[in-house]
């Protein structure tokens, strides 16, 4: 069925690097989108009751946007690497499909996500800021974290991994291997996670294997399960 060694993974592909250009070229549009619901916010001034509305409306137009263009880059990137290891032609245009309706439809929870924990986060500061006499320069920079850059990439760097593992996992299954192993045994394993999936012959079959990049940046909980079988995906 396939064209590799049987001690093997699949050929080569550097996922890692692939997703970092994502995360690079999406991070930006993520950022601009929180910073939108920043200036939101700001702009409500000191009046308490305006804060608390500026809070409950966030914008959400512009993060669900940038969000669901990430998706559907990372899930693209995620076949074309599961096409690009299989030794035999499948239609990848229906695995394609298949992973960009995930897309739309994981978007909307993973936008209401992010913003139910920004607002969580804007009213624990808030009602702590009105017990002080600090001005209100001081509220908007223990706000500025949930909209900079550093939370941007974080989420960038994060759906881009599940994203990417989507669109492999739609593709292998395509091809005539079994579905893939239920989501906690599944990129991303945490916020942050750079991990991905591929395929590897073991003696009785082939099984979906955990990959990581293998070096000094792989945090304690990904590095342990570099080539961890994490599913059974068929007789060889």
């Amino acid at each position: 069925m396939l064209t590799l060694p049987d001690d093997e993974p699949l050929p080569d592909v550097d996922a890692e690097a692939i997703m970092a250009r994502a995360v690079k070229r999406h991070q930006p549009a993520v950022e601009a989108a929180l910073q939108q619901q920043q200036a939101h916010v700001v702009a409500a001034g000191e009046d308490i009751s305006q804060l608390r509305w500026a809070i409950d409306s966030l914008p959400e137009q512009e993060l669900r946007r940038s969000i669901l263009e990430m998706l559907r880059d990372g899930v693209d990137l995620g076949v074309e690497d599961a096409l690009s290891r299989l030794s035999f032609a499948i239609n990848g245009n229906l695995a394609n499909a298949q992973a960009q309706q995930w897309a739309e439809t994981y978007t909307f929870g993973l936008v209401n996500g992010i913003n139910d924990t920004s607002r969580q986060a804007l009213q624990r500061a808030l009602a702590e800021w009105v017990q002080t006499d600090q001005p209100l320069r001081a509220l908007h920079e223990q706000w500025a974290p949930l909209f900079g850059e550093a939370r941007a990439k974080l989420i960038a760097t994060t759906e881009i991994t599940r994203a990417y593992a989507e669109g492999s996992f739609a593709t292998y299954e395509r091809a005539g291997f079994n579905q893939r192993p239920e989501p906690e045994r599944r990129p991303p394993a945490h916020a942050g996670c750079r991990c991905w999936v591929s395929l590897k012959s073991f003696e009785d079959g082939w099984h979906y294997v955990w990959l990581t990049n293998n070096d000094s940046l792989v945090c304690k909980i990904c590095g342990p399960r570099h080539l961890m079988k994490i599913g059974f995906a068929g007789a060889r």
